[in-house]
């Protein structure tokens, strides 16, 4: 036990040399670890063969790796500063490295993701519409018009989450021609005033808490109506995103996640539309 624990805190002391590999080899046995220049955000297995564990509640450098004997895969990570990393995946069952530390130079590109700031510059009072290929100010008066019914007549609730005295909620899920009008509900129970800084929407695969590949797309708002600043204590608010059209896939589900603005409360929770 004394000699692991000495393996372990070399290794988090260790910084490493950056390592040029193409290829990552794996087996079910042992972990292989990938250690980045940036945090890691999303990483994305070609085949379930392969999975690839990473915190996604608390970024890290690192990720994990094990896989199955079966044919060849490739591994697709993003990092927090929107790196794109691309690996071959292949089963040894001897494994020549354990660790590999990845440089910046490995890039193989940058991607530019709507980051979460940009959710408050849309809230409300823009939109992508310019790409549309229709008049602005006429389209945002008809989105208004369609969300406001929406959340008018808005029943009941899909699904619902709860922690900590806060409620996430889908109250209903409408599809006009080629729009998406999703209303949601934030309920504050907590005694604390609640300030959303922005809530995601993703279609997610998989299961992260299992031994399988997790994957997940976020979809990008063109109109957001009545999104609230804030929630105080005992207080319901309702607003609606709308999304181009999408359809989801058998294995697909909707994945909304909602984060605080000025401290560390967060909600998650999945359905299927």
């Amino acid at each position: 036990m004394k000699q692991l624990f000495l393996g372990v805190l070399g290794l988090l002391f260790f910084t490493g040399t950056a390592q040029t590999v193409d290829t990552i080899y794996v087996n079910e046995n042992q972990n292989t670890a990938l250690f980045f220049p940036e945090k890691v955000r999303q990483g994305i297995v070609g085949s379930e063969n392969f999975v690839f564990s990473y915190s996604q509640e608390k970024p890290q450098y690192f990720g994990l790796l094990k896989g199955v004997r079966g044919s060849t895969s490739n591994l697709l990570v993003l990092t927090q500063d929107g790196q794109i990393y691309s690996y071959v995946l292949s089963y040894r069952a001897h494994l020549p490295y354990f660790n590999y530390f990845i440089g910046i130079e490995e890039s193989i590109g940058n991607e530019k993701p709507l980051k979460e700031k940009v959710f408050a510059a849309l809230v409300e009072d823009t939109m992508d519409v310019t790409q549309r290929g229709k008049d602005p100010k006429t389209e945002k008066n008809a989105l208004k018009m369609r969300a406001e019914y929406h959340l008018k007549n808005s029943k009941g609730e899909i699904k619902s989450r709860k922690k900590k005295g806060l409620k996430l909620a889908v109250g209903d899920m409408n599809y006009f021609k080629d729009e998406v009008y999703l209303v949601v509900a934030l309920e504050n129970q907590s005694g604390i005033t609640f300030e959303p800084d922005y809530l995601n929407v993703y279609i997610s695969r998989g299961n992260r808490k299992r031994n399988a590949s997790y994957q997940k797309l976020l979809l990008e708002p063109i109109y957001i109506h009545q999104f609230p600043p804030n929630i105080y204590h005992h207080q319901e608010k309702k607003f609606v995103l709308v999304f181009p059209k999408f359809t989801l896939g058998e294995n697909e589900e909707l994945e909304l996640e909602v984060r605080e603005k000025k401290g560390s409360r967060w909600l998650r929770m999945k359905f299927k539309g």
